[in-house]
């Protein structure tokens, strides 16, 4: 009798030891940790889960490169001075040594 109960435990520890397998494998299928894709196919699976998510943020990026373009061409430009004065040949490196 003795020997059965502990053929018995060592079965239920198995299968305890199988169900706790068996969990992690569903939750690894419900759930796969897939490493990101390479730009040129992350583009294409976003476009096919997403399409218009995708447009709308091209969009938004062209909207503000735009605006950025927009605000540089309405800035004053300021000419490019190499050299102020006597003091600012001190401050180029190379400078004072002719070369």
């Amino acid at each position: 009798m003795v020997e059965a109960l502990a053929v018995a435990l060592r079965q239920i520890a198995d299968l305890r030891t199988e169900i706790a397998d068996l969990e992690t494998t569903v939750a690894e299928l419900t759930h796969p940790e897939r490493p990101p894709l390479p730009w040129p196919l992350s583009v294409v699976a976003a476009l096919l889960t997403d399409p218009a998510g995708v447009i709308n943020e091209q969009r938004a990026r062209w909207e503000s490169f735009v605006e950025e373009i927009l605000h540089h061409q309405s800035e004053p430009r300021t000419p490019y001075r190499a050299l102020d004065s006597g003091a600012a040949a001190r401050d180029v490196p190379g400078a004072a040594a002719g070369g």
